[in-house]
């Protein structure tokens, strides 16, 4: 029994093993990838579109910077991605659909979004459907007026 016992054991680190020789945690996340976030303008966000459209080096640093974030649940991930990746100031010009007043930017299907679902996904341990990604990130969007005010009253 016990020789059983070691022989799933060692199954068990041999796929933690090759778990973590997967992550993409070599990747370096210099200084001019990091200055482009959190995204605090209309032509920040275009350029990080564009980057993510043309440059699969800027994707996988994307990918592991939104994996690096972390968080308790897939919400508290998705929440935590979005503050790291938008100003409080630039989520009030956004919005999923495009509509509402002063709205610039209809995020719903953007590359950008593409990949945080991605990632979130395949981080996720417990279940975290479609639905549950578009209203976190709408309702998101939706308090980024509240969460500016209260800051600037600090």
């Amino acid at each position: 029994m016990l020789n059983r016992v070691m022989v799933e054991v060692e199954g068990i680190e041999a796929n933690l093993k090759n778990k973590n020789l997967n992550t993409d945690s070599t990747i370096y996340l210099d200084t001019e990838f990091l200055t482009l976030f959190p995204i605090n303008s209309t032509n920040g966000f275009n350029l990080i579109e564009n980057q993510i459209q043309n440059s699969s080096d800027f994707v996988s640093k994307l990918e592991s910077f939104l994996k690096s974030v972390g968080g308790t649940n897939p919400k508290n991930h998705l929440n935590r991605v979005l503050a790291k990746v938008f100003t409080n100031e630039f989520g009030i010009k956004c919005s999923w659909t495009g509509r509402g007043q002063k709205i610039e930017i209809k995020i719903g299907d953007s590359h950008l979004i593409i990949i945080i679902k991605k990632v979130i996904k395949d981080v996720s341990t417990s279940l975290f459907t479609e639905s549950d990604f578009d209203k976190t990130v709408s309702d998101w969007l939706r308090h980024a007026n509240t969460r500016h005010s209260r800051a600037l009253n600090i």
